[in-house]
């Protein structure tokens, strides 16, 4: 399986996030997130996946870093949905949809609002923008 379907399975396995993303659907998708849908909700994005380098041989360690980005109607419901996530991933470790991995790593946080959805009235969706490392084996 991919990291990807890891990060998928390992986010739709916590209920402490699912508490707030749903379950049929989780409303986690690659990334953006469809109009229409509820929020909270997550969208993620593949940003890189580097293989560690070895002298002699191929190494199986893998690197991928993942840009996730949350969506909540407003700031308290932002805050809980970067708790829940961190919860999910914050060095989390063990073997998700296939993929064994090592260890992960919550990089960084930053903030802000849609542009699309009322950001002159100061109304809108709030945003955070994580990333995520994941080391696992390949």
């Amino acid at each position: 399986m991919s990291i990807d379907a890891a990060l998928f399975a390992r986010a739709s396995a916590v209920s402490a996030l699912t508490a707030l993303i749903g379950t049929n659907p989780v409303r986690l998708a690659p990334i953006v997130v469809p109009e229409g849908w509820a929020r909270p909700a997550i969208a993620y994005q593949l940003v890189s996946d580097t293989r560690a380098e070895a002298m002699t041989a191929r190494a199986s360690l893998k690197h991928a870093r993942f840009q996730v980005t949350l969506l909540a109607d407003d700031y308290p419901s932002l805050l809980a949905l970067d708790a829940a996530v961190e919860t999910a991933f914050d060095r989390w470790r063990g073997t998700s949809a296939g993929v064994v991995v090592q260890d992960t790593f919550i990089e960084n946080s930053t903030d802000g609002l849609d542009p699309e959805s009322g950001q002159a009235s100061g109304e809108g969706t709030m945003s955070r923008t994580k990333d995520l490392l994941f080391h696992y084996e390949a």
